[in-house]
């Protein structure tokens, strides 16, 4: 097991990070257990080349896990509070695009979540 950021990736960066240059596009960016407790570098970098790119990056504080790791370990109890709360904080009509520097959020996010919240509506409504 690698180990753990000095801090945790949230921690370290602003909430919001400015394009460089002129402003072509905004993007909210979900990094993820991995970046936040042990990667914090792929978050710096994904940051690093987005501003480059004239993104501006906004990156919610509060996000915490996905929750499909914790779904598919059985405690579906904690994962709907998980996908409830990340539901909250990257559903933004004035954003672009969610970026995601994990394969397994990635999925959650674009293909797990509709059945999940389907199958639970009424959890995940009433929490």
């Amino acid at each position: 097991m690698p180990p753990f950021n000095a801090k945790p990736f949230n921690d370290e960066i602003p909430e919001v990070v400015s394009a460089l240059g002129e402003k072509r596009e905004s993007v909210l960016y979900f990094h993820g257990c991995a970046t936040n407790y042990v990667f914090a570098d792929i978050g710096h970098s994904v940051v690093s080349v987005l501003k480059q790119m004239g993104v501006e990056v906004t990156i919610p504080k509060g996000q915490s896990c996905c929750g499909l790791p914790i779904f598919l370990s059985g405690d579906r109890k904690t994962s709907l509070r998980c996908i409830g709360e990340t539901l909250t904080l990257f559903a933004r009509d004035e954003y672009n695009a969610v970026i995601v520097d994990c394969a397994t959020c990635g999925s959650a996010l674009r293909k797990e979540y509709p059945p999940i919240f389907c199958e639970n509506c009424g959890t995940l409504v009433n929490r």
